[in-house]
């Protein structure tokens, strides 16, 4: 776990984003798991949101927006380091040399693997029309495509297609190839694609779903789940960040149903 992400864990725990956006104005409204404000960039009335589970913030007028370190740059004039600093001393984490770079390496790998996603969930609409595999499964287990996408759920496209996209959005092949979205099985044998989020609720890594039978997925060898490479599954629980503060919390084995009732709130 790198220093930001500990950070941002305690600090959620302890709804510091009520302290961090306590100066802003305008009548406080919550829709669903954000509040919304007015914008101390562009001043627009009630266009500023954040999040009430996730170190996150976004205006919808001037399209600024980012993490808590970027919220105390771009609106609070901080450099990094300062910012970084000023969490490290609230949660009580001592930092680490490298925290720059590790921070920057973290981002980027959320970054990435959010836009092979948004691919991801595009190819699933696709295969409404074409009957695909994919949105096959999900509405033989009941899903609707309207619910799939509400939990975040994806279709694997080929690789080639993947790569393409991703190098059009500016990563290079070493990004591509060390974000694991490329680990064997993914788009083979695991078609149902989604991201496995850390209790900050960035991405760290991607999960594929086989669509195989459990006697198939026998005769295979194979699980029913694979995660990336490069992934700490255990920095990451479904609905983690959304259970946060919360007196009562409902256990599920199965992961599409956690996704389930994690989207249901």
């Amino acid at each position: 776990m790198t220093d930001i992400q500990n950070i941002y864990s305690i600090l959620l725990a302890r709804s510091y984003q009520e302290t961090l956006f306590s100066s802003l104005t305008g009548q406080r409204k919550r829709e669903g798991k954000e509040i919304r404000v007015d914008c101390p960039l562009c001043s627009s009335e009630g266009n500023f949101s954040y999040s009430t589970d996730k170190p996150l913030w976004h205006c919808w007028s001037c399209n600024a927006g980012g993490d808590w370190l970027e919220y105390m740059q771009k609106v609070e004039g901080m450099d990094f380091q300062r910012a970084l600093q000023e969490l490290a001393l609230v949660a009580g984490v001592e930092l680490s040399p490298h925290s720059q770079e590790s921070y920057r390496a973290y981002t980027r790998r959320a970054d990435i693997l959010e836009e092979a996603q948004e691919l991801f969930k595009n190819e699933l609409e696709s295969q409404i029309k074409n009957d695909g595999a994919v949105m096959k499964y999900l509405a033989d287990r009941g899903y609707s495509f309207q619910e799939a996408l509400d939990m975040e759920l994806g279709a694997y496209t080929s690789r080639k297609a993947l790569q393409e996209y991703l190098k059009g959005k500016g990563y290079t092949e070493k990004e591509i190839k060390d974000s694991g979205l490329l680990s064997s099985g993914f788009g083979e044998d695991y078609q149902l694609a989604f991201l496995w989020r850390d209790a900050s609720g960035r991405a760290i890594g991607l999960v594929g779903r086989a669509l195989l039978s459990d006697e198939e997925l026998k005769e295979k060898g194979l699980s029913k789940y694979k995660y990336s490479y490069g992934m700490e599954k255990d920095e990451g629980l479904i609905g983690f960040s959304s259970a946060r503060g919360s007196e009562q919390i409902i256990l599920l084995e199965g992961v599409l149903d956690a996704l389930y009732l994690n989207h249901k709130g």
